[in-house]
């Protein structure tokens, strides 16, 4: 299964707004209530549409559900889209200053009402609202799944309004809530059967923004692999829950017996994240991590399937940027080539910019490739690709991806 970039795809949401202006409903700040979409015990008639306004200190209140979702049985189209850093921020006001300090939290200013483009504030809600209509109207047939790679609560960028706990969380069910206007599936979601809420598969992955204090994630199971676990119940298959709530990771078949998606948890390899220390311990969760995902791969090789590897933060190492640990950048090129055969691609986020990043296999050290794997060194490929993918929220100007990947065989 061949995979390549649709670039022809790539959409800026100025562009998409205008698509859908029409609506006013769309520019409504005000935040959904999707409770009633995981409430059981909710009338089946109440009206899907309700909605509900944040609360004083930036929290929404979404009550999700528990569910894994369902494999779907449609036609596939050879195109699946992925959605990064979305960064919505409740407190962010039109005509605010864009300077870091007041974060476009205040002040008089150029913000717009769907960004400050270039600068560093957060993305309206105006804005979120408007691309997912976009996404609803235009893709919602159109992709057979959809990566998620994290960072679903806005920075704590500013020091009169610092985030909490429930902020992150409650930030991050806004975003299920809109995934779940897109493409959820209301004729199920009053059944008895909370498993089948969406189209297609969704799978998210955790930013380095999407925990507090920011960067920094203890060795699970903790009580954000456990909170998670909750938000993304809808996302993450029965059988790897217990792995999720473990350290964070987890994988999905999001096409039966074909491709498997690999999340993996970025932030057990940042070197930003001083509460853990490279993936060459055993003691260390980025070593169980690798372990897991080496396994897995010979599995999935073993059933003839491919896989895609996807996580936040991509593994950059140039001079100007290196953004995991040796050890762990070591282990994932090492994997990445002895399971060429199965890994099609490698899809991350966290960087706001669109590009590539090329893991050099002659960098990796003697005593890595004399490991437990077996290397057959008649057949060495040089580098392996990883693409980085432009953001929604709008330090440059928002995008989605649309790829496209062979469906022929």
């Amino acid at each position: 299964m061949l995979l390549t970039t649709y670039l022809a795809a790539a959409l800026s949401i100025q562009r998409a707004a205008a698509l859908v202006i029409s609506d006013p409903n769309i520019w409504d700040n005000r935040i959904p209530d999707a409770s009633h979409i995981w409430r059981q015990t909710q009338s089946k008639s109440k009206d899907a549409t309700d909605r509900s306004d944040q609360t004083p200190d930036g929290r929404i209140e979404l009550k999700p559900t528990v569910s894994a979702i369902k494999p779907s049985t449609r036609k596939l189209t050879g195109k699946f889209l992925q959605i990064t850093d979305i960064h919505p921020d409740p407190y962010y006001k039109t005509y605010a200053n864009t300077d870091e300090e007041s974060a476009c939290h205040r002040g008089k200013g150029v913000s717009g009402y769907y960004g400050a483009e270039t600068s560093d504030c957060d993305t309206p809600l105006s804005l979120v609202n408007a691309t997912f209509a976009w996404l609803k109207e235009n893709l919602r047939d159109e992709v057979d799944f959809i990566i998620w790679t994290g960072d679903s609560a806005r920075h704590d960028n500013d020091e009169d309004m610092p985030r909490s706990r429930k902020q992150v969380i409650s930030q991050n069910e806004f975003v299920v809530s809109k995934f779940l206007e897109a493409f959820g599936k209301p004729e199920n979601w009053h059944d008895d059967d909370p498993t089948n809420d969406f189209l297609i598969p969704v799978i998210p992955t955790l930013g380095n923004n999407d925990i507090l204090p920011h960067n920094v994630m203890t060795a699970g199971p903790n009580s954000w692999t456990t909170s998670y676990l909750k938000t993304w119940r809808q996302f993450i298959p029965e059988e790897q829950r217990h792995q999720f709530q473990r350290g964070g990771w987890f994988s999905s078949e999001v096409i039966p017996n074909q491709l498997a998606v690999f999340s993996l948890n970025t932030l057990y390899f940042f070197t930003s994240n001083a509460a853990t220390d490279g993936c060459a311990a055993k003691s260390e969760p980025g070593f169980e991590q690798f372990e897991w995902l080496r396994a897995q791969l010979n599995i999935v090789r073993a059933r003839g399937m491919k896989a895609i590897l996807m996580g936040h933060v991509p593994p950059a190492r140039v001079e100007s940027k290196v953004s995991w640990d040796e050890t762990c950048w070591q282990k994932y090129t090492l994997w990445t080539h002895q399971f060429r055969d199965v890994i099609v691609a490698g899809l991350y986020g966290h960087m706001n910019i669109d590009h590539f990043l090329l893991q050099d296999w002659n960098d990796v050290k003697k005593h890595i490739r004399n490991g437990k794997a077996k290397i057959n060194e008649q057949t060495v490929i040089g580098l392996a690709d990883d693409d980085s993918d432009p953001s929604l929220v709008p330090n440059y100007f928002p995008t989605v991806r649309v790829y496209s990947y062979n469906i022929s065989g």
